[in-house]
């Protein structure tokens, strides 16, 4: 299936995150769209997800309300744990090493970034053995 009919971009997310777009609602413009069900643009919505965590990102710090935007996120496309390992294993691996390079620019991690990892941990959801690896 395309989804070239179909385009969540900053204003969609806005306003989902802003509760001015329901589950119903979306539900309603998608099959709008003849798209039937969540599972059926599940790929579409890794991405947009994907997407909107490397903008979280990009100023090496991960707010607790970039984290509850991104949290409200998944629940809303319906991402599992599990889903960002199993189907964008190498997209969040160059994130996770992006992140922990920067850390390390001055040879050790401080306080402050181990919490930023363990929210770029949660950001995925991931477990412990599985983020030490993807730092690799």
């Amino acid at each position: 299936m395309t989804n070239s009919n179909l385009n969540i971009d900053g204003k969609m997310i806005d306003l989902i995150l802003n509760d001015k777009i329901d589950k119903k609602l979306f539900l309603e413009i998608l099959n709008s769209k003849n798209i039937n069900s969540l599972k059926d643009i599940h790929e579409y919505l890794l991405d947009i997800l994907l997407n909107y965590v490397e903008n979280i990102v990009d100023d090496h710090f991960i707010s607790q309300d970039e984290i509850m935007k991104a949290t409200k996120l998944k629940l809303f496309f319906e991402i599992k744990e599990g889903d960002f390992y199993e189907k964008r294993h190498l997209q969040i691996k160059h994130i996770i090493q992006k992140q922990y390079s920067y850390f390390l620019v001055d040879g050790h991690i401080s306080h402050s970034e181990e919490l930023q990892e363990v929210s770029l941990q949660d950001l995925f959801d991931l477990g412990f053995d599985q983020y030490l690896e993807l730092k690799k």
